[in-house]
């Protein structure tokens, strides 16, 4: 019994965190010249990400949004680090909204529509290969690790394929993931 409460003390609960989390701005992974910003809104059961693509390196000209949103649970120790958690963020929501004309015309590319329009929000339920979104019936959830360190949440490193659909897909490093600062 000694050995589980000691784990439980290291761990973290849904109500640390609570609260909204920002990342800083960084260069987009793709390498398209974008600079991208996350901001985790959280309740003790409830996740809502907006992953902000920029026209500037200070983030501050929106160039497109994707919004993702619904309940999380997390789930036991992650042996990938102390205090580690595996977590489960299951999608309810998945949107993109492109915030200038420029950006249209990316969606449209990327997703094969042609009715999007500025800050209108186009439901991406039924996925988009070239945004790197699952469709939710074929990928219902993330399956990832998440710890909270000195004021900050992490979440695992994602794959190329951005495929974190199952439990075997879930990250095994910290390294490159997501860190975002409690506001």
């Amino acid at each position: 019994a000694k050995a589980l409460f000691k784990a439980a003390e290291n761990a973290f609960e849904a109500t640390d965190l609570v609260g909204t989390w920002v990342g800083p701005c960084f260069a987009s992974p793709s390498g398209d010249g974008s600079f991208n910003q996350l901001t985790f809104r959280m309740t003790e059961t409830e996740w809502d990400l907006d992953y902000v693509a920029h026209g500037d390196e200070n983030c501050t000209a929106k160039f497109l949004t994707v919004n993702i949103k619904g309940p999380y649970e997390l789930g036991e120790a992650s042996s990938v680090a102390e205090g580690a958690r595996e977590g489960t963020f299951s999608f309810t929501s998945k949107t993109v909204t492109g915030h200038m004309d420029a950006a249209l015309g990316v969606i449209n590319g990327a997703c094969g529509v042609t009715d999007t329009a500025v800050d209108t929000p186009l439901d991406l339920a039924g996925g988009c290969a070239g945004l790197g979104a699952y469709p939710i019936a074929e990928c219902a959830a993330d399956n990832d690790i998440v710890m909270v360190k000195d004021n900050n949440l992490h979440f695992g490193a994602r794959p190329a394929d951005n495929n974190m659909c199952s439990p075997d897909k879930r990250p095994t490093s910290f390294e490159g993931g997501a860190v975002v600062t409690k506001q």
